[in-house]
């Protein structure tokens, strides 16, 4: 019997983005190389896709409930998912960005505070510090 191997490169699972199908098996098992909003490379079994989170991270980020975190995730959502209007329109997010330490480092020195929310200068370019500042509500 031949099985036909679903295509999943590139489908987000939670935090969690298929990177590739691995030449190996795991017990039997088709086993994935995945990459956490973190960065951080995972190997996951097929079945296990679905129930897997993160790497850890989300639970481990001490920030995680944070306003500024969750901006910053959701920049990061925007970019990242096809279906997302920003993604459509080439959006992209500066590469500094990715990681959240950098992203506070600017937020921070750009005069971040709770009251305050992200703005872009022209909407149809990416997020990055020469496009972004931030106003009150």
């Amino acid at each position: 019997m031949t099985y036909s191997i679903v295509q999943l490169q590139g489908k987000k699972f939670n935090a969690i983005t298929v990177i590739g199908l691995e030449p190996r098996h795991l017990n039997g098992y088709r086993v994935w190389e995945c990459q956490c909003i973190c960065g951080k490379i995972m190997h996951i079994r097929s079945h296990d896709l679905r129930k897997i989170k993160s790497c850890g991270c989300l639970n481990k980020h001490y920030e995680s409930g944070t306003r500024l975190y969750t901006i910053w995730h959701g920049i990061k959502q925007k970019c990242k998912n096809e279906y997302s209007i920003h993604y459509r329109e080439g959006n992209t997010l500066q590469d500094d960005w990715v990681d959240y330490k950098e992203f506070k480092k600017w937020a921070m020195s750009a005069g971040y505070t709770d009251e305050k929310h992200i703005k872009r200068w022209i909407t149809k370019k990416g997020f990055n510090p020469d496009n972004c500042t931030w106003v009150y509500k």
